[in-house]
């Protein structure tokens, strides 16, 4: 009788392992996601402001423009352009 209890019990350890390993793989786990302090999402890395169309991006995938002495990071090549004329015209 015990020992019959006890082989019950084992059965259903090991199926419970089973189950609980097959959901595991099954279920892949999200990507941790933080936001910033004025709502953008942060993956990876800090955002930055692109000085002209005022979108966030994150830091490691910014244009690197030079103006002025200063280094500003755009969201892309076309935006340092534009932003450019713009600087030039107001001067």
């Amino acid at each position: 009788m015990i020992l019959r209890f006890l082989f019950i019990v084992v059965i259903l350890y090991l199926f419970y392992r089973i189950t609980k390993g097959l959901l595991k793989v099954s279920s892949r786990k999200k990507p941790e996601v933080r936001y910033s302090v004025n709502g953008g999402v942060i993956q990876g890395g800090n955002l930055v402001q692109d000085p002209y169309c005022k979108i966030y991006i994150p830091e490691k995938d910014a244009y690197k423009g030079f103006l002025n002495g200063e280094t500003l990071n755009f969201c892309s090549k076309d935006c340092f352009k534009k932003y450019e004329r713009l600087q030039k015209k107001e001067s």
